[in-house]
Protein backbone atom coordinates (compact mmCIF):
# COMPACT_ATOMS: atom_id res chain seq x y z
CA UNK A 1 0.00 0.00 0.00
CA UNK A 2 3.03 2.48 0.60
CA UNK A 3 3.84 2.53 -3.52
CA UNK A 4 0.64 3.17 -3.81
CA UNK A 5 0.01 5.91 -1.73
CA UNK A 6 4.25 7.33 -3.02
CA UNK A 7 2.53 8.89 -6.15
CA UNK A 8 -0.83 10.85 -4.31
CA UNK A 9 -0.55 14.35 -3.76
CA UNK A 10 -0.88 16.24 -0.26
CA UNK A 11 -4.43 17.42 -0.71
CA UNK A 12 -5.34 13.46 -2.00
CA UNK A 13 -3.72 12.18 0.89
CA UNK A 14 -5.54 14.41 3.22
CA UNK A 15 -8.59 12.60 1.72
CA UNK A 16 -7.37 9.28 2.43
CA UNK A 17 -6.65 10.51 6.30
CA UNK A 18 -10.48 11.56 6.33
CA UNK A 19 -11.82 9.07 5.08
CA UNK A 20 -9.95 6.41 6.88
CA UNK A 21 -10.50 8.34 10.35
CA UNK A 22 -14.12 8.43 9.65
CA UNK A 23 -14.11 4.31 9.06
CA UNK A 24 -12.36 4.10 12.12
CA UNK A 25 -14.85 6.27 14.19
CA UNK A 26 -17.49 4.53 12.73
CA UNK A 27 -16.09 1.17 13.42
CA UNK A 28 -15.56 2.08 17.28
CA UNK A 29 -18.77 3.40 17.52
CA UNK A 30 -20.61 0.50 16.23
CA UNK A 31 -18.34 -1.83 18.60
CA UNK A 32 -19.22 0.35 21.42
CA UNK A 33 -23.03 0.47 21.01
CA UNK A 34 -25.16 -0.82 23.53
CA UNK A 35 -28.06 -1.92 22.14
CA UNK A 36 -31.00 -2.45 23.90
CA UNK A 37 -32.25 -6.36 24.91
CA UNK A 38 -34.37 -7.19 22.03
CA UNK A 39 -31.48 -6.25 19.39
CA UNK A 40 -28.63 -7.81 21.22
CA UNK A 41 -26.79 -10.04 18.47
CA UNK A 42 -26.27 -13.77 19.02
CA UNK A 43 -23.02 -14.75 16.81
CA UNK A 44 -19.90 -13.78 16.10
CA UNK A 45 -20.45 -12.25 12.66
CA UNK A 46 -21.75 -8.87 13.46
CA UNK A 47 -18.09 -8.32 14.47
CA UNK A 48 -17.24 -9.16 11.10
CA UNK A 49 -18.21 -5.47 9.62
CA UNK A 50 -17.08 -2.94 12.14
CA UNK A 51 -13.66 -5.14 12.86
CA UNK A 52 -12.96 -4.92 8.97
CA UNK A 53 -14.17 -1.35 8.66
CA UNK A 54 -11.57 -0.66 12.05
CA UNK A 55 -8.61 -2.52 10.57
CA UNK A 56 -9.00 -1.41 6.85
CA UNK A 57 -9.19 2.48 8.53
CA UNK A 58 -6.37 2.02 10.93
CA UNK A 59 -3.90 0.54 8.44
CA UNK A 60 -5.06 2.98 5.92
CA UNK A 61 -4.89 6.07 7.88
CA UNK A 62 -1.19 5.38 9.70
CA UNK A 63 0.27 4.23 5.70
CA UNK A 64 -1.41 7.64 4.73
CA UNK A 65 -0.07 9.60 6.81
CA UNK A 66 3.52 8.08 6.76
CA UNK A 67 3.38 8.82 3.07
CA UNK A 68 2.47 12.68 4.09
CA UNK A 69 5.14 12.63 6.95
CA UNK A 70 7.60 11.19 4.39
CA UNK A 71 6.91 12.89 1.43
CA UNK A 72 7.15 16.15 3.28
CA UNK A 73 10.32 15.05 5.20
CA UNK A 74 12.06 14.29 1.92
CA UNK A 75 10.92 17.91 0.43
CA UNK A 76 9.12 15.43 -2.67
CA UNK A 77 6.78 18.24 -3.05
CA UNK A 78 7.31 21.83 -3.70
CA UNK A 79 5.91 24.92 -1.43
CA UNK A 80 3.38 25.14 -4.01
CA UNK A 81 1.57 22.12 -3.74
CA UNK A 82 1.84 22.06 0.10
CA UNK A 83 -0.21 25.69 0.46
CA UNK A 84 -3.65 24.55 -0.55
CA UNK A 85 -2.94 21.55 2.14
CA UNK A 86 -1.45 23.71 4.28
CA UNK A 87 -4.48 26.80 4.37
CA UNK A 88 -7.03 24.24 4.24
CA UNK A 89 -5.68 22.45 7.93
CA UNK A 90 -5.09 26.08 9.46
CA UNK A 91 -8.63 27.42 8.85
CA UNK A 92 -10.17 27.70 12.48
CA UNK A 93 -12.93 25.35 12.06
CA UNK A 94 -10.46 22.47 12.52
CA UNK A 95 -9.01 24.17 16.05
CA UNK A 96 -12.58 24.61 16.61
CA UNK A 97 -13.64 20.69 15.54
CA UNK A 98 -10.74 19.28 17.91
CA UNK A 99 -11.72 21.36 20.82
CA UNK A 100 -15.06 20.13 20.50
CA UNK A 101 -13.77 16.64 20.00
CA UNK A 102 -11.92 16.76 23.09
CA UNK A 103 -14.63 18.07 25.01
CA UNK A 104 -17.00 15.23 23.58
CA UNK A 105 -14.45 12.93 24.44
CA UNK A 106 -13.99 14.08 28.49
CA UNK A 107 -18.23 14.06 28.58
CA UNK A 108 -18.26 10.62 27.28
CA UNK A 109 -15.86 9.84 29.97
CA UNK A 110 -17.99 11.65 32.45
CA UNK A 111 -21.42 10.30 31.72
CA UNK A 112 -21.07 6.97 29.61
CA UNK A 113 -18.63 5.04 31.66
CA UNK A 114 -20.25 6.15 35.17
CA UNK A 115 -23.27 4.76 33.10
CA UNK A 116 -21.75 1.37 33.63
CA UNK A 117 -21.09 1.28 30.17
CA UNK A 118 -17.20 0.48 28.52
CA UNK A 119 -15.03 3.48 27.79
CA UNK A 120 -13.99 1.34 24.26
CA UNK A 121 -16.22 3.99 22.46
CA UNK A 122 -14.39 6.94 23.93
CA UNK A 123 -11.58 5.77 21.00
CA UNK A 124 -14.28 6.46 18.06
CA UNK A 125 -14.30 10.30 19.43
CA UNK A 126 -10.09 10.20 20.55
CA UNK A 127 -9.28 8.66 16.53
CA UNK A 128 -10.15 11.65 14.70
CA UNK A 129 -8.68 14.13 17.14
CA UNK A 130 -4.96 12.38 17.56
CA UNK A 131 -5.33 12.30 13.09
CA UNK A 132 -6.20 15.87 13.30
CA UNK A 133 -3.68 16.91 15.35
CA UNK A 134 -0.81 14.64 13.66
CA UNK A 135 -1.76 15.90 10.67
CA UNK A 136 -1.54 19.99 11.39
CA UNK A 137 1.84 18.97 13.04
CA UNK A 138 3.17 17.11 9.56
CA UNK A 139 1.78 20.55 7.36
CA UNK A 140 3.28 22.96 9.75
CA UNK A 141 5.68 24.39 7.68
CA UNK A 142 9.12 24.44 9.13
CA UNK A 143 11.44 27.25 9.96
CA UNK A 144 13.99 28.15 7.54
CA UNK A 145 16.67 29.60 9.54
CA UNK A 146 20.27 29.62 9.40
CA UNK A 147 21.37 29.31 12.85
CA UNK A 148 21.40 25.78 12.43
CA UNK A 149 24.11 25.82 10.40
CA UNK A 150 26.09 28.74 12.00
CA UNK A 151 29.46 27.32 14.29
CA UNK A 152 29.05 26.73 17.47
CA UNK A 153 30.80 29.28 19.57
CA UNK A 154 33.10 28.55 22.26
CA UNK A 155 32.25 29.87 25.69
CA UNK A 156 34.39 32.96 26.74
CA UNK A 157 36.16 32.42 30.44
CA UNK A 158 34.58 33.85 33.13
CA UNK A 159 36.39 37.02 33.77
CA UNK A 160 35.58 39.56 36.76
CA UNK A 161 37.29 42.06 38.36
CA UNK A 162 35.85 41.07 42.53
CA UNK A 163 36.78 37.70 42.06
CA UNK A 164 37.60 38.07 45.94
CA UNK A 165 40.71 37.24 47.68
CA UNK A 166 41.93 33.26 47.71
CA UNK A 167 41.40 30.84 50.69
CA UNK A 168 43.95 31.17 52.95
CA UNK A 169 45.86 27.61 53.80
CA UNK A 170 44.47 26.86 57.64
CA UNK A 171 47.55 28.38 59.78
CA UNK A 172 48.17 27.05 63.55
Amino acid sequence: MGSLLERRTPAQLLWIIGASSALVSIGFAVLAWDRPKGLQPTGWYWLAAPLAALALGLVSSLVAERALQNGINSERWSDSLLDAPRKFTARPVFSVLSGLLLVGAIAYLVFAVSGSRHSGGIWAILWPLMSITRVRSYLRPRPKSDRLFRPIERPKPLQSENWGTPPQPFSN
